[in-house]
């Protein structure tokens, strides 16, 4: 079973605690999945659950429910129930209870979750586009915030915030899938700041390796052009150290001098022979150019 049947499944198992929390449930259910004429309503979903759920609930609400229906979608060859029912009373959702129940009925007949593998998406279909408005409100009355699209000619009520979701199946009764969503985030979470720190970490490396490579041209032109031995102590000790270990950082670099030498220290001395080397370069590139006029 997908992830948004189970979420229907342990949603479908919750009873409604009283008649207004009945009729505010069936009343999402017609929201999502009714096509209303007369004083009559045609429910029709693809969920089982849902199925199950609306025909439990029809029979609570009315005296006479006629069986459920089923039939084969032509498009997708999936099985598809309907209901047939009369027009029930409008349900009140001003308590919270009822909002819960609206939603979890809407949520039944015409709600979807991603799978936990993929991008956080939840969503509301809505058959009648006139109940869209109070699906929105009802979400908001929640603390939930979404977007509204058409598809196909009907209204989609959609978020795609993570807290959001988990705060959508706490209402509608799915406590196990909601465990299993942030069991999820959670490991998201965790494998995207272990990736953050491995970025980090070669990122750090590779610009100390491109720093060397560049310490390690520079001394060598300072030998080539002026000698090393012509530096001061200080200088040479660093230039040494950084010849015998290309790949060390400041820090290493500083732990290996003797005496031992702060990380600031071998900084400045590099930028020291840096600068001595910039302008060796610049020093023979002008006595180049004089002797070629």
């Amino acid at each position: 079973m997908s992830f948004c049947g189970d979420v229907k499944a342990e949603a479908s198992r919750i009873i409604p605690s009283s008649r207004c929390c009945l009729l505010a449930e069936i009343e999402g259910i017609i929201c999502s999945a009714g096509v209303i004429s007369g004083n009559y309503v045609r429910v029709t979903t693809s969920s089982p659950h849902a199925a199950r759920a609306m025909y439990r609930i029809a029979r609570q609400v009315f005296e006479n429910v006629s069986p459920l229906q089923t039939r084969k979608n032509r498009l997708t060859g999936e099985t598809v129930w309907v209901l047939n029912t009369p027009l029930p009373p409008s349900g009140s959702i001003a308590k919270l209870c009822c909002v819960k129940s609206f939603l979890r009925g809407a949520f039944l007949a015409g709600g979807y979750v991603s799978p936990l593998e993929k991008d956080y998406h939840a969503e509301f279909l809505c058959r009648n586009p006139k109940c869209a408005p109070k699906l929105k409100q009802a979400l908001m009355r929640v603390g939930i915030r979404a977007g509204e699209l058409s598809r196909s000619g009907r209204k989609v009520i959609y978020t795609k915030d993570a807290d959001h979701i988990a705060k959508l199946l706490n209402l509608v009764g799915a406590h196990t899938a909601l465990m299993e969503l942030e069991n999820r985030r959670a490991l998201k979470e965790l494998t995207n700041q272990v990736n953050r720190v491995v970025n980090m970490d070669t990122a750090n490396a590779e610009k100390t390796v491109s720093a060397a490579e560049k310490q390690i041209e520079d001394i060598k032109l300072i030998d080539e052009l002026l000698g090393l031995h012509k530096l001061s102590l200080g200088l040479q000790s660093v230039a040494k150290l950084r010849l015998a270990h290309p790949e060390a950082s400041l820090a290493e670099l500083a732990s290996l001098a003797c005496p031992p030498l702060t990380k600031s220290a071998v900084n400045h001395r590099l930028r020291k022979l840096r600068a001595l080397a910039q302008g060796l370069k610049n020093h023979y590139a002008q006595g180049t150019r004089r002797q070629e006029q």
